[in-house]
């Protein structure tokens, strides 16, 4: 027998379609970072009005100090992504 609509619509394939067409946010926690360390993110993003089929270049680069206690919510243009460089915050002398 085939699959149902609802199914389909809870499909791991579905779910990718969308994100692609739709775009998506991401919660990102850093817990996985030293407890009590600062790091420097730079965050590179899609900017708004980004679009995978008019405006695939357009993206933001934003830098913030965060910690393991930071999270982050980021959105993704249809078709997008981001790309986050974290290195830990060199201790002062």
């Amino acid at each position: 027998m085939g699959e149902s609509n609802a199914q389909k619509k809870s499909s791991p394939v579905h779910s990718l379609i969308k994100k692609i067409f739709y775009g998506y946010l991401s919660k990102i926690k850093l817990s996985f970072s030293d407890a009590g360390k600062k790091y420097n993110a730079t965050i590179y993003a899609d900017a708004k009005g980004a679009r995978y089929e008019t405006n695939p270049q357009a993206c933001t680069i934003k830098k913030i100090v965060v910690s393991s206690k930071t999270g982050l919510s980021l959105k993704a243009a249809p078709g997008g992504g981001f790309a986050i460089s974290i290195i830990e915050v060199a201790a002062t002398k």
